[in-house]
């Protein structure tokens, strides 16, 4: 309890002051609960209560400091956005109730023959002189607006309390991903029983916080989906007559501010829900990532790298993707972006159905062979492309230590015309050749070392098939003279054999 009186404070007194915190003393809530007047929100206690108990569990289940400190930057996050929120709905709230004291405060600063208009804090009829007891009207409505925002307040930031803590706990999961394979890789080579068990239970642990981040997801979405869509339902009819009102009122511009600020405080409200709806689903996603990339950092590097660089990595970000793919003119790279994608699937897939520690050693002979290959190929080409281009360069070196009656001709990195003097300019159009060349260059070797990889992955993966043939004949010649049950699992073997073969040759 100590944690959630810390990190979860500001949702606490919000929830407790609308009737909503499922641990309140009875009568006080019932008490609260009759000042609001959101019933919605009164149906939905026993859901809020269950969901305050999974982030109770959820909490219990953090197993180090680092992942306390994911989770307390999320809550943290969330209290900012939900003070933030508070701010902007309370202040908003009581501008828009102020604001119809400003014909009364008119009238006596600046009066005039006869008194300015009364409004209202809002549309009501009460039954006795409006303009005498003007006052009284004005504070019972500041009172009744402010205590209906502050329950619905009191939903949205224990909404934004709840969506944070379900990427928090994706974010741990994400982490416990990274941090096995970071970590243990060297558990892959043990043929060590409790290491081997160590690490499974690892493994299960990872999976279990991603369930359990899915179910919290789930459950939230059931309880809050239906309010979600009765709430914009309400909020476009709303906006819609609000609009339409201030087109009517026009000429009265305390009005038409009055419906400005009412229609902002819907936007706030929907764009608040929108993003947080949104980071949920990012922070869904970013699951299969982080486990796409341990596998990838640690054993295809330095082909991620080049990938990554001329914008052909399948999961990188769209914007940095778009920019590097803008400096390419190899459209054709472009193209087989999907088909990229499907083959770096695949290859995830391969790896995840490895078996044994020599089988992975196999794999990694392989992809270590490729990285040699790709490196001395990046090498050549990239050495290649800077002596072609400083060939361009000697000319001018020799007019400067062998200078003769007359310069020597220009000769440009690559047929071109600039459109200016280019033996004034030689420098920098040199530059840019330099930097053009190499960028090309890089593109296309990109392309050439993920051939590369791809084809010693497919090498590997028939020699993975090979060692389970050698390995079922060697060590189970025993099985085919029996007949008992043990004859299924040699049938398995054979198949797992074959299965591997197979994916091979596809």
């Amino acid at each position: 309890m100590e944690f959630w009186d810390h990190y979860y404070s500001f949702m606490k007194k919000l929830s407790s002051f609308g009737g909503q915190w499922p641990y309140q003393n009875k009568r006080e809530k019932l008490f609260k609960i009759s000042m609001i007047t959101t019933a919605l929100l009164i149906i939905n206690i026993p859901q809020i209560k269950a969901l305050t108990d999974r982030v109770f569990i959820d909490w219990g289940k953090l197993q180090n400091p680092e992942e306390y400190e994911i989770m307390k930057s999320y809550i943290a996050n969330a209290r900012w956005s939900a003070l933030i929120y508070f701010a902007v709905c309370f202040g908003g709230c009581t501008i828009f109730v102020l604001m119809a004291l400003i014909p009364y405060i008119l009238d006596i600063v600046l009066p005039l023959n006869e008194s300015r208009p009364i409004v209202l804090p809002y549309e009501a009829y009460y039954f006795v002189d409006e303009r005498k007891y003007f006052l009284y009207i004005f504070l019972q409505g500041l009172i009744a607006l402010h205590v209906v925002i502050m329950g619905l307040i009191a939903h949205d930031t224990m909404f934004i309390f709840f969506v944070e803590h379900a990427c928090g706990i994706f974010a741990v999961a994400g982490f416990r991903f990274e941090h096995l394979v970071h970590k243990d890789t060297g558990v892959m080579k043990t043929v060590d029983n409790e290491l081997d068990n160590m690490y499974n239970k690892r493994i299960a642990c990872s999976v279990h916080a991603h369930r359990t981040a899915l179910e919290f997801a789930e459950y939230l979405e059931n309880m809050f989906s239906l309010i979600f869509g009765i709430e914009i339902l309400m909020v476009t009819v709303g906006m819609s007559i609000t609009l339409f009102q201030i087109t009517l009122q026009s000429d009265d511009i305390w009005e038409v501010i009055r419906y400005v600020i009412y229609v902002g405080a819907q936007l706030v409200h929907l764009f608040v829900f929108c993003w947080e709806g949104q980071r949920l689903i990012d922070h869904s996603l970013q699951i299969r990532d982080k486990i796409m990339e341990f596998t990838w950092d640690r054993y295809y590097s330095f082909m991620k790298k080049l990938l990554s660089f001329v914008g052909q990595w399948p999961y990188q970000n769209k914007r940095e993707k778009l920019f590097k793919m803008s400096m390419m003119t190899t459209a054709l790279l472009v193209m087989n972006i999907p088909q990229i994608k499907t083959l770096t699937d695949r290859v995830f897939v391969d790896w995840g159905r490895l078996q044994s520690p020599e089988e992975y050693e196999i794999m990694k002979t392989y992809v270590a062979n490729a990285k040699w290959i790709a490196l001395i190929y990046f090498a050549f080409c990239l050495a290649g492309t800077t002596l072609f281009v400083l060939v361009a360069f000697i000319p001018y070196m020799l007019n400067v230590v062998l200078p003769l009656n007359e310069s020597r001709p220009i000769v440009l990195p690559y047929e071109a015309y600039y459109f200016v003097d280019e033996r004034k300019y030689f420098l920098y159009i040199f530059l840019q050749g330099l930097i053009a060349l190499h960028v090309v260059i890089m593109g296309l070797i990109a392309h050439d070392t993920m051939f590369m990889f791809f084809v010693e992955h497919a090498c590997g993966t028939f020699a993975v098939a090979g060692f389970r043939f050698e390995r079922l004949v060697h060590e189970d010649t025993d099985l085919m003279k029996t007949v008992n049950n043990d004859l299924d699992m040699y049938n398995k073997k054979i198949a797992c054999s074959v299965h591997a073969h197979r994916a091979a040759l596809e």
